[in-house]
């Protein structure tokens, strides 16, 4: 076999092979393409999901402290209510006992000048005045109770109603949540193929084939 076939024969096998390595690597950058949008679509739904029950997370958590600011206004509200109708009452009754008081301070003071006067006792003597003076003050005493009645009344009504807003839940306000989504599939793109593969792969192709162009002439 004369050289220039040898040559002719090894040419072509390198290239062959050359052609079809460049392929392969083609291929294989390709396939990781592929694998690379497959992984990244996989995250984003991925992401998606953990965003959306983060967000459905949140609105509970915002529905629950609604809940709760509700309820406080709500507790709050009654409270206050109740407290101006037991004030409104405790200034009624208050307020009656003192008309009951005054117009009874005035009878007994009339029922005394008649009786002093139905007596010949003389209403500028020493026991008109000691009897006036006695009137007088059991009048003071009855108004000082009533306002220590009074007092006592309204620190009742006042300890009741922070009883009541005690029972409000002050403390419990719950944080929205926070989502940290992760890191997405990074891309590793496999190497090219380089010059150095290419003459590689065309000195193997070119030594295969001009060893199997030998084998065959040795057959023959």
């Amino acid at each position: 076999m004369d050289p220039l076939t040898i040559a002719a024969i090894g040419t072509g096998g390198g290239l062959i092979s050359m052609f079809g390595a460049a392929e392969q690597n083609a291929l294989q950058r390709d396939m990781a393409r592929a694998q690379y949008q497959i992984k990244l679509s996989n995250w984003r739904w991925s992401e998606m999901g953990n965003t959306l029950q983060h967000m459905y997370k949140n609105l509970e958590i915002s529905r629950q402290n609604q809940a709760r600011y509700r309820q406080n206004r709500e507790i709050a509200k009654a409270a206050n209510a109740t407290r101006a109708i037991k004030e409104k009452g405790l200034r009624d009754n208050i307020g009656s006992q003192l008309v009951n008081l005054s117009r009874g301070q005035q009878q007994t003071s009339a029922r005394l000048t008649s009786a002093m006067y139905g007596s010949n006792m003389n209403p500028r003597s020493g026991t008109a005045q000691a009897l006036k003076r006695q009137l007088k003050e059991g009048g003071r005493e009855a108004i000082k109770g009533l306002a220590m009645q009074n007092y006592l009344g309204k620190q009742n009504i006042i300890r009741e109603q922070e009883a009541a807003l005690a029972r409000r839940d002050l403390y419990s306000h719950s944080s929205e949540a926070y989502y940290m989504p992760s890191q997405p599939p990074q891309y590793i793109d496999p190497p090219g193929f380089s010059t150095m593969q290419a003459l590689g792969a065309f000195m193997g192709g070119a030594g295969s084939a001009i060893g199997m162009a030998g084998d065959i002439k040795s057959l023959g």
